[in-house]
Order: C-alpha cells, then sequence, then structure tokens
C-alpha cells in the first residue's frame, strides 16, 4: 500500500517537473518553482490545523450533548418511577398499569364534574337574569331589556355551539330558549300596557289627539322600549336570510306598530264581519278602501312623531333594520295587511261560487296594490331587490286562486267575443270608425279589439310574469284564433274560394241579373272588403302592442327565460314549456341561444 502511493506520488512529482521544465529556460526558474511549492505547502498544513482544530472542537460538543442526553435519560426515568409511585400510591393499585386505568376514570369523572358546573353556571346565570329583568320592571325598564338581551344572546351562542359538541345539552339549549322566550313575552306585555295606556291617554287612534309634551314623552320612551325587546328577534331573522337568501322573508311587524294597530283591528272587525251594512260580499272596496282612509287619517302623526324614532334605530341596529323598513308609513302598513288578508281568506271561498263577484274582488285588490305602491311608496323589505308582490300575488300564487280567477276571466271574455261575433251589425262595415281614404274594419272587429284592450288591463297590473303569459296565451290568443276562424269561415263563402267543379255546377246560379259573376258583384266585393278590413284593423292594432311598454317588457323577460332555459327541461313559465309557449306565440323564443342560470319561475 505504502509502495504504491509513493509510486504515485513519484508519477505525480515527475509530471509536474516535466511540465514546469520543458526548455532549458526553465531551469533559470527553478528557485521560483520551489518557492511557489514550499508555499503551498505552507497552506496546507495551515488548513488542515483548522480541520483537526473543528475536529475535536466538534467531538468535543457531540461528547457533551451525548452527556446531557443522558443525565436528561436518567432524570426522565427518575420522575418516571416517581409518577408511578404516586399513581400507585394515589389509586391504591399494585402496578403502573392498574394506577393509569384507574386515573383515567378518575379525570372523566373530573371533566363530567366540570361540564355539570359550567352546566349549572349557565342555568344560574339564565335564572339570575331573568329574576332580576322581570324584578327591575319597576324601577329600571331599559335594565330590564338588557338583561332580556343577554339571556336571549346565551341562547343563541349555545344553539351555534351545539352542532360543534355534536348536539350535546339539549336540554340545556331548549331550557334557556324557552326562558327568554317567557321573559320576553312578560317584557313585551308589560311594555304594551303601558304604550296601550299611554294610547288612550292620547286619544288614539282618534282625529283630536292629545300632543302634549308629556303625552309624546312616555310614546316615545315606550317605542323605543319594544324596539329594543325586538332587537335580538330583528338580527337572528337577518342572519337567517343573510344565510340562505333564497327563502323570500315575510316583514316582521314591529312590536310598537302591533299595539296601536289592535283598536284599528277592532274596528275593522266591528265594521267588516257578521251582518253589519259595511261588510257586503260584492264590495270588497268597503274593506280596503278603509285601509287607504287610515292611512290618510295618520300620515301626519306617524311622519311626525313615530318617523324620527325609527330614524335614530335605524343608525343604531343597522345590521337588523337594514333588513326592515325605516319608513314609518310602511311600518304602519305592514301592520295593517294582516287584517287585510284574513279578511280576504275569508272571502274568496264564499266567491268561488259567485264569478261576477270573484273578478270584481280581484280587480279591486289590484287596485288595492297598485294605490300601496305608487300613492304610498309601500317598500316592506328596502334592502330586498324584488319590489312587493301584492296582495293579489298571495291570494292568486299563494293560496291558488289564479286558476280559479283565470277560468272566470276567461269566461267573461269568451262569452263577450260570442256576443260580439254573433250581433248582427258584426260584419257590417263602420264607415265613420277611420279616416277617408282608409280600409274600414267592420264593427265586430273594433268591438273585438276593445275587448282584448280591456282583457290587457284586466292582467296589467299583475306581478307575476307567469300570469301574464298565461292570460296572453289562454285569454288574448284564444280570442284572436277564435276570431280568425270566423274570418276564414266568411271567406270561405266566397265565390272565389269554391272548387272550379262547384263552380262550374253553379255556373247557370253564379251570374248576377246584369250578367257578372258574383264574385265580382257587389255582395261578393263587400265580403273581400268585410274581411280584410277587419283583417288590417286588427293588425294595425297589434302594431300598436309592438310600442306598449307593457308588452315590450314582457316580450324582453319571454326571451331571457328562453335563452337562459334553452337546453334544458325548465319550464319558461309556471306549467309552460319554451315549446308551448313559442307554437302559441313566435317561433323565434325556440332559437334563443342557451345561457345557464338557475331561473326561478314560480313567480
Amino acid at each position: 500500500m505504502t509502495t504504491t502511493n509513493g509510486t504515485d506520488v513519484d508519477i505525480r512529482v515527475q509530471d509536474y517537473l516535466n511540465d514546469k521544465l520543458q526548455t532549458e529556460a526553465d531551469l533559470q526558474n527553478v528557485d521560483a518553482l520551489l518557492q511557489n511549492v514550499q508555499h503551498q505547502q505552507e497552506l496546507l498544513k495551515t488548513q488542515l490545523k483548522e480541520a483537526n482544530n473543528v475536529l475535536e472542537s466538534a467531538v468535543a460538543a457531540s461528547q457533551n450533548h451525548e452527556a446531557s442526553l443522558q443525565a436528561q435519560l436518567q432524570g426522565f426515568h427518575a420522575q418516571q418511577a416517581d409518577i408511578d409511585q404516586r399513581l400507585r400510591t394515589f389509586t391504591d393499585a399494585d402496578t403502573s398499569d392498574d394506577a393509569v386505568k384507574s386515573f383515567e376514570v378518575s379525570m372523566q369523572k373530573l371533566r363530567r364534574l366540570d361540564i355539570a358546573t359550567g352546566y349549572l353556571e349557565i342555568l344560574q346565570e339564565a335564572d339570575q337574569l331573568s329574576s332580576q329583568a322581570l324584578a327591575g320592571l319597576k324601577n329600571s325598564s331599559r335594565s330590564s331589556v338588557a338583561q332580556y338581551v343577554r339571556l336571549s344572546g346565551i341562547g343563541t351562542e349555545l344553539k351555534h355551539a351545539q352542532p360543534a359538541a355534536e348536539g350535546a345539552a339539549p336540554h340545556l339549549v331548549d331550557h334557556v330558549e324557552q326562558q327568554s322566550i317567557r321573559l320576553g313575552a312578560d317584557l313585551k306585555k308589560s311594555f304594551a300596557d303601558a304604550l296601550k295606556r299611554t294610547l288612550d291617554t292620547m286619544s288614539w287612534p282618534q282625529s283630536g289627539l292629545d300632543l302634549s309634551e308629556q303625552s309624546i314623552s312616555s310614546f316615545t320612551n315606550q317605542v323605543e322600549l319594544l324596539l329594543e325587546l325586538q332587537q335580538p328577534d330583528l338580527k337572528t331573522l337577518s342572519e337567517n336570510t343573510a344565510s340562505n337568501s333564497q327563502v323570500s322573508m315575510e316583514p316582521p311587524v314591529l312590536f310598537p306598530l302591533e299595539v296601536m294597530v289592535q283598536p284599528l283591528d277592532l274596528r275593522f272587525r266591528y265594521h267588516f264581519s257578521g251582518d253589519r251594512p259595511t261588510n257586503r260580499l260584492d264590495k270588497p272596496e268597503y274593506f280596503l278602501s278603509h285601509i287607504i282612509d287610515l292611512l290618510e287619517a295618520h300620515n301626519d302623526f306617524l311622519l311626525d312623531y313615530l318617523q324620527p324614532i325609527l330614524d335614530r334605530y335605524s343608525r343604531s341596529y343597522a345590521d337588523s333594520f337594514d333588513l326592515l323598513y325605516t319608513d314609518a308609513i310602511s311600518s304602519f302598513i305592514n301592520a295593517l295587511l294582516p287584517m287585510v288578508r284574513k279578511k280576504c281568506l275569508r272571502l274568496l271561498p264564499q266567491l268561488l261560487s259567485q264569478p261576477q263577484l270573484l273578478s270584481h274582488f280581484v280587480n279591486e285588490l289590484m287596485k288595492f296594490d297598485d294605490a300601496l305602491r305608487e300613492t304610498w311608496g309601500y317598500i316592506p323589505i328596502p334592502s330586498a331587490l324584488d319590489s312587493w308582490k301584492g296582495l293579489t300575488w298571495d291570494m292568486l300564487v299563494t293560496h291558488g286562486y289564479f286558476e280559479p280567477w283565470l277560468h272566470v276571466e276567461k269566461d267573461f271574455a269568451l262569452a263577450r267575443y260570442r256576443s260580439i261575433v254573433n250581433a248582427k251589425d258584426c260584419d257590417e262595415l263602420d264607415y265613420d270608425s277611420l279616416e277617408p281614404g282608409t280600409t274600414k274594419p267592420t264593427k265586430g272587429a273594433m268591438r273585438v279589439n276593445d275587448l282584448l284592450e280591456t282583457v290587457t288591463e284586466r292582467y296589467r297590473p299583475l306581478s307575476s310574469f307567469s300570469q301574464k303569459i298565461r292570460f296572453l296565451i289562454d285569454v288574448q290568443i284564444e280570442i284572436f284564433d277564435q276570431y280568425h276562424r270566423h274570418l276564414a269561415d266568411s271567406l270561405n263563402t266566397h265565390p272565389l274560394r269554391q272548387s272550379a267543379l262547384s263552380r262550374q255546377a253553379a255556373a247557370p246560379e253564379a251570374n248576377t241579373a246584369d250578367g257578372k259573376s258574383s264574385a265580382t258583384s257587389i255582395p261578393g266585393l263587400t265580403l273581400l272588403l268585410r274581411v280584410s278590413g277587419s283583417a288590417s284593423y286588427l293588425e294595425s292594432a297589434m302594431h300598436d302592442w309592438s310600442d306598449d311598454v307593457f308588452f315590450l317588457e314582457l316580450w324582453d323577460e319571454l326571451q331571457d327565460r328562453a335563452r337562459q332555459n334553452s337546453g334544458t327541461t325548465r319550464s319558461v313559465a309556471r306549467d309552460l314549456s319554451t315549446a308551448q309557449i313559442a307554437e302559441k306565440t313566435s317561433a323565434a323564443i325556440a332559437l334563443a341561444t342557451p345561457t345557464p342560470t338557475d331561473e326561478d319561475i314560480d313567480t
């Protein structure tokens, strides 16, 4: 091994010298070459020394670390032996394994004890809050509200924490919730009774209200207490709606307004129930106009004294009141609507057997909805993008009275149509209807057009797209189809429409007394004028529909829904597919470009 290494060194030295001393001139540089080699040797010795120092330090550190680990290991064994001894002593066990099992049982008992302690602490806090809130009603109503809010918050926190705890402590959650509900009901009754007394002092809802400073101060304070009491419910409602935006929300009635409308509800039931002369099945406008009268009577009071309170609370509780109306009039309307809704639901079953009264009722209800929207600006939920659909929509869609009403309106329209075409002067030309030089329609065509416009006005106020389409297809297009058949039947009686054989067979009779064909006679030409004039007149009327904003919006929405639902099995409107509507209206609808989306067709 040594011989091999020496040989390698000799070879490397020989190669080095051969590289550096290739000519005689290179011998003069031998001294410089030796100095360079000696310098490199010194550098290598220095590096070797430094490496040895580093190695010695690393070995020393390793030995120290090993000694430390050994010391820690010995300490751990000592601690383990001490713990085992203590466990055996504490649990009176012979072995460490038995001691650990016994200790785990004790720890489980301790954890259950901690849970039970927390359980009892929550119960104690809930009981204290409830007792203090009820006890403080006489001295500090606002502190009672604060304690109720705290109790309600505890119930909400327990509900939110329960899923993470795998549904633990359901009885505790239910107990706190029920206690919160009972306390809220007690506080609400107390505050509502106080507000009732103040309203009685003010002579509400009479015309001559006592608006003294003391009365207004009491009214303001009690309204604020009820609004603060309702705050947890409004916050919960806000959170639920925000987490599930697909769910339609009925706007809640504010607690103060519940109290204020109670005497109005009693008066409403007095006048519009039983055998009162104002309670007439054929006069729904009586109770509907009564609601409008109430708005006009109390508008000034609501704006002057309730509106400032709502303004303050809408700023203080923006997270909850953002869901609600900050308009006092809309708040008042929302409190009045339940009595109207109940009255409508009592009337409608009776009206099903009386078509004329049903038609009149729905027409008056649509007028009522329009008055609330246009005259009083009723917007129950300002943050919602959709406008208020109205009581009419509620009755027709939610409670299922649309089909009976549509059937009634269709029967009325078709009966009116039959009376038009069966009239003796139906096919007479109306020479005075249009300007000179234009094709004259028949009186029947003009009456049919008037009927179609009347039908349009009947369903124009509807908020539901599906209902509008149903009226268009089931009533108006049906009238068009029937009148088209009427004109076609009239045209078929013209000689030019008869077959060649029938004309030849009837040749002797087909000439008039002056030898002219009946096709070109005055009666024949008059028939052509009647059909042509009627068709042209109705065609012109249909062109006018294209300038009506109502039909433009209906057409745009129809095309938009058809595009969104193209290529799917979804309906464009309730129970109407794209193909069914295209068959009745325009084939262009079926060619809509697909745009995938989730469209709510229930409206």
